[in-house]
């Protein structure tokens, strides 16, 4: 699967750029666009439900400068060289911010400058988190946890089908979960926070 981009300029649409032209991977999904709108980061691999060998690419909004920002084998010292890497966003600072499962299945940040990864904790800055999974027993599926010290403030069936992204709005006030089934939904984040 390939990613596209279009603009609005006025009352019109560009004409559609292929972003994943040069991409070698079959899939290239769940994209995540940067603040400044320069640039995309997506899961890249060569299965659309991969549990193994998926990476984290980047590519600009033009469809320039595509690159694998970090593979599978570019986890911490000890990792599993096959893990699967998953739902990228930017974070405040231009931070890539996935899933992967090096070890168990955790949230890393990998700084702007690379380097290694780090499994996010309390030092990272947002007071909550929201995590889906890919679970179809109608059990719940979306998390919310209180990041500095791990609780899980609520948990519901956001999915039938499993959910595949979550993200919260620029300016936290909003969540959206996407499913398997193709639907989206989105909530209030005071609510799943149980605040009035």
């Amino acid at each position: 699967s390939d990613l596209w981009a279009i603009t609005r300029a006025g009352d019109a649409w560009s004409a559609p750029v292929l972003l994943t032209g040069d991409s070698t991977a079959q899939y290239n999904q769940e994209p995540a666009i940067s603040d400044d709108g320069a640039t995309v980061v997506f899961a890249c691999g060569e299965d659309v439900y991969a549990t193994v060998d998926t990476g984290i690419c980047e590519v600009g909004t033009d469809g320039s400068g595509l690159r694998v920002v970090i593979g599978p084998d570019g986890g911490p010292a000890g990792s599993p060289p096959t893990a699967a890497l998953r739902h990228p966003d930017y974070g405040p600072n231009g931070e890539i911010i996935f899933t992967a499962d090096w070890n168990g299945a955790f949230v890393w940040r990998l700084s702007a400058d690379g380097g290694e990864p780090e499994l996010v904790g309390p030092a990272f800055g947002g007071e909550y988190l929201a995590c889906g999974t890919n679970d179809k027993r109608g059990k719940p599926n979306l998390f919310i946890v209180r990041v500095a010290t791990g609780e899980v403030v609520n948990e519901i069936t956001a999915d039938a089908g499993g959910v595949t992204a979550v993200r919260f709005s620029p300016k936290g006030d909003m969540l959206a979960a996407f499913g398997n089934s193709g639907d989206i939904r989105i909530w209030p984040t005071r609510a799943l926070l149980k605040i009035d």
